[in-house]
């Protein structure tokens, strides 16, 4: 027994400390990345013939990439207890290449990339830190050019402008709970004066064009956190999943769409101006098996029936995809009729689908 012991003890450090990080094949045309954080990978999916082709190995926590306009593919990693150094893996899909850039940050995970070739990338998560860095890579030289400091927890990134992104900011300490910051390659500004809401949006998608930003918030179902927010707002209405949608150009609210379900995940933003957003489950007992397509002109929202806990929402080439939170299934849907074209149900793990932005 005791042999047995030290051998599986021996196996999981040569595990832990293994380096999974080597070139793979071309990825080539008609592929779709599908990642899977807990089996620390990602599966290339043939969009045509709807079978995977093969998985890439990462060795870390992963949740989110993003392409640069090179076509290269940054993929942020989180660190694990142990880890003597932190790193944002780069996929090349035309020759397979894959490197790393290391950092002085860690635990990364939401990354966005700029039309000029900045990535701006989240660290600092699961640390319980009240600032976190942006971390700043020029995708054009794959070289670390600094970071950004932003005063609070804060969610996902949205590009905002060619050189710009914006992202929510919660920190009631400092008086910036439920602000909207603008982050460039030197600062982070807030855009309203003082907070517009009690708590920070989940999500952001944003037209530059029109300059109309569509706030997520989930709803607020722990009772302690509600008589926290309660104190902040008269209106017990602003602590339901909700989108609030904003004229950044005159600082006006829009519209105030309220959702069905109390915990939205993901939102993107289609060339229509149409709105879809992923839903978690409430709990094992209520399954959500619906993404909610929101007119953000008019406040219509209907369900469509997906994947259960249908977690992450992606738009690529006019079509929807849909990724299940729970079980190892993605949902292909054709734009803009929503004609469902096909069900991938072979994952070995969870489908996180990263977010694409329509300008």
């Amino acid at each position: 027994m005791r042999y047995f012991m030290i051998v599986s003890l021996i196996l999981v450090v040569l595990a832990g400390c293994s380096d999974p990080i080597k070139d793979t094949e071309p990825i080539g045309e008609n592929k779709k990345l599908v990642v899977h954080p807990f089996t620390r990978s990602l599966s290339v999916v043939d969009t045509e013939k709807f079978d995977i082709v093969r998985t890439i190995p990462l060795g870390r926590f992963v949740i989110d990439y993003a392409t640069a306009p090179n076509g290269k593919i940054y993929i942020p990693l989180h660190d694990d207890k142990g880890d003597k150094e932190s790193y944002v893996a780069v996929l090349d899909p035309k020759t397979g290449s894959l490197k790393k850039i290391p950092n002085q940050y860690g635990s990364e995970d939401f990354i966005t990339i700029t039309k000029d070739g900045t990535a701006f990338i989240r660290t600092g998560i699961f640390k319980n830190v009240k600032d976190n860095h942006t971390l700043l890579i020029d995708t054009k030289t794959d070289q670390v050019i600094g970071s950004v400091l932003i005063p609070g927890a804060w969610t996902r990134l949205e590009r905002f402008s060619d050189t710009q992104v914006i992202v929510g900011v919660d920190n009631p300490e400092n008086g910036t709970e439920g602000n909207v910051y603008i982050v460039d390659r030197n600062k982070a500004v807030p855009i309203f004066p003082e907070s517009l809401h009690p708590r920070a949006p989940f999500e952001i998608r944003y037209n530059s064009e029109s300059g109309t930003a569509y706030f997520l918030y989930n709803g607020v179902v722990d009772e302690q956190l509600r008589q926290r927010y309660m104190t902040k707002t008269t209106d017990i209405k602003m602590l339901e999943a909700h989108i609030d949608v904003w004229n950044l150009k005159t600082l006006t609210r829009i519209n105030q769409i309220y959702l069905p379900f109390p915990r939205p995940s993901s939102m993107v933003l289609d060339s229509r101006g149409l709105l879809y957003v992923g839903n978690w489950d409430v709990s094992p007992n209520e399954p959500v098996n619906h993404v909610l397509v929101v007119n953000p002109a008019s406040g219509q929202v209907r369900e469509v029936e997906t994947v259960r806990n249908p977690e992450s929402v992606h738009i690529d080439k006019d079509r929807l995809y849909v990724g299940s939170g729970t079980d190892g299934e993605m949902d292909i849907f054709q734009l803009p009729n929503l004609e469902h074209v096909k069900r991938i149900s072979s994952f070995k793990d969870k489908v996180r689908l990263p977010m694409i932005t329509i300008n």
